[in-house]
C-alpha cells in the first residue's frame, strides 16, 4: 500500500511541476486581442502560452497558482525522496491537498489547453494518493 501511495504521489508531484513549468515558461509569441463576451463586454485575452484565450486576471492568477504549484511539487518530491516519520507523512498529505485543490482550479476554471491531460493526471493521482 506504501508503494502505491508513493507512486501516486511521484505521479502528482511530477505532473504538478512539468504543468506548472509550462504554465509560466511557455511561450508562443501571441498577442493580446480584445473580444466581446456574450454581455456585450470588452474582454482582453493574454494571448500568449498556455492561457491565450484566458482573460489578463485569470492568467495572472493562473501564473501565480503555477509558480506556487511548482514549490509545491518540487517539496513533495524531497519528502518522497527522503521519507521520514509521521509528522513528514502528515507533510506529504498537505501537499497533495494543494495539488488536489489547485488542479481542480486549473480543470475547470481555465480555457482547455495543451496542458489540459497534464491537469487531469495530477488531479486523479493526487486524489487517489490523498484518499
Amino acid at each position: 500500500m506504501k508503494k502505491t501511495i508513493a507512486i501516486l504521489s511521484g505521479t502528482a508531484a511530477l505532473s504538478s511541476v512539468v504543468s506548472a513549468c509550462a504554465g509560466i515558461f511557455y511561450t508562443d509569441a501571441g498577442a493580446r486581442r480584445t473580444v466581446e463576451n456574450i454581455y456585450g463586454q470588452a474582454v482582453t485575452l493574454y494571448g500568449d502560452g498556455v492561457y491565450a484565450e484566458n482573460s489578463l486576471l485569470k492568467t495572472g492568477a493562473a501564473k501565480g497558482t503555477d509558480a506556487v504549484i511548482l514549490f509545491v511539487g518540487l517539496l513533495l518530491a524531497v519528502l518522497l525522496v527522503h521519507p521520514g516519520k509521521k509528522k513528514a507523512r502528515l507533510f506529504q498529505t498537505g501537499l497533495l491537498a494543494i495539488i488536489l485543490y489547485a488542479s481542480v482550479c486549473l480543470v475547470m476554471g481555465v480555457s482547455f489547453n495543451r496542458c489540459f491531460l497534464l491537469y487531469v493526471l495530477q488531479f486523479g493521482s493526487s486524489l487517489f494518493a490523498f484518499l
